[in-house]
């Protein structure tokens, strides 16, 4: 969790384990400006403040710098920290890691475009190869050897 001024005032063990820094190295110290990417420290900063006047930013994804300089992807629900009369006192932020996720889904959409560039190409090759054969006078029947001066090139 962080207070009112966005110090963190709580680190448990798995966001120590997931970050590599211990909670004696992060107590006190400010949760954006130390741990939050620069192009992530306004958006973070906004849902803390957001937390901080009452209401809850559920599933917000960031990521988090860890002790080793290596970014990690956080899933974040921040709601509300209050004492008993309901004063507020900070921020509790509930987040899970995300990056195997994030980075299982990219490969699979980067397998998905090679797969869409291998059926392309392919059928361009194929077009191709049809249509210099019907140039050539040979018919679809007989078989087709690939001229050595056959180039498809794709620009993506």
């Amino acid at each position: 969790g962080i207070d009112s001024e966005g110090r963190v005032n709580e680190w448990n063990q798995t966001a120590a384990r997931i970050s590599g820094f211990s909670k004696q190295e992060v107590l006190g110290k400010n949760l954006v400006e130390t741990f939050i990417t620069v192009d992530y420290a306004l958006p973070v900063r906004a849902v803390l403040e957001k937390a901080l006047l009452g209401y809850e930013t559920s599933n917000y994804e960031f990521p988090l710098l860890t002790k080793s300089g290596n970014r990690i992807h956080l899933l974040l629900n921040a709601t509300t920290r209050r004492a008993k009369d309901q004063t507020i006192l900070g921020v509790i932020g509930i987040g899970q890691d995300i990056t195997d996720r994030l980075e299982k889904e990219e490969q699979l959409r980067q397998r998905a475009r090679l797969e869409a560039i291998g059926s392309l190409t392919g059928g361009i090759a194929h077009e191709a190869a049809v249509t210099l054969m019907r140039s050539n006078g040979i018919s679809a029947i007989q078989p087709f050897v690939p001229s050595p001066h056959l180039v498809v090139i794709l620009l993506i």
